[in-house]
Formats: structure tokens, sequence, C-alpha cells
């Protein structure tokens, strides 16, 4: 009895360390590959005088309004009352989301074109 048996606090303790301990070797790994490489620039495209494809922005929109409207409408089937009705909201919310960026990214790519376009004139 003079021995002490570890308790599941005790091993708990033990897991979490070790978790904080792997979680800030990882940061330290991260911020040395930062350090070591050229700051990340996000690719972007070469503009092109060619207008963006209407068709697969179409279709993107529509495969996006479908997905949200088929997961919200289960959910919100699933779940009754007062739950249901928010889950109802939040999907309307989430396709004028949908629309909205979709509509965003075409004008983008239309802005990019023209000004592209009229650099190369």
């Amino acid at each position: 009895m003079g021995e002490s048996e570890p308790t599941a606090d005790s091993e708990e303790d033990t897991e979490a360390t070790e978790a904080d301990e792997s979680a800030s070797e990882t940061t330290t790994s991260t911020s040395e590959v930062a350090e070591s490489t050229e700051p990340a620039t996000s690719p972007t495209p070469a503009p092109t005088s060619e207008p963006p494809s209407l068709g697969s922005r179409i279709l993107i929109t529509w495969a996006g309004l479908t997905a949200v409207t088929v997961i919200g409408g289960f959910l919100s089937a699933a779940l009754s009352g007062p739950v249901g009705f928010i889950v109802y909201l939040a999907t309307s919310l989430a396709v004028v989301a949908v629309l909205l960026y979709n509509v965003n990214e075409l004008v983008k790519d239309w802005v990019a074109a023209s000004q592209a376009g009229s650099t190369a004139d």
C-alpha cells in the first residue's frame, strides 16, 4: 500500500502534456519552414483577353445551390420545431451567399478579361 498507483487523472495530465509538446514542435517546425522560404503569395492567374466561360460558372453555381438546398432540406426535415425553422433560415442565407459569391467571381473574371484586353490593344 506504500506504492501509489497512477490514477486516471495523472494519465490524462500526462497525455495532455505530450499533446502540448507535440503541438509546440509542430508550430516550431512550421515557423522554421516559413522563415526558410520566400513569403508565400497566392498565385494569380495570368490575365487573358478571353471572356470567362459563363457556362462553367452557371454549372458551378447550380451544383452549389443544389448541394446547399438538399443538405438544408434534409436537416430542417430531420429537426422539427424552432430548430428546423432556424435551419431553414440558415439554408436560405446560404443560398443567397452561394449566388452572390458566384456572381462576384464572374464579375471579377469579366473585369480582369476586359483590363487585359484593353492593355493588349
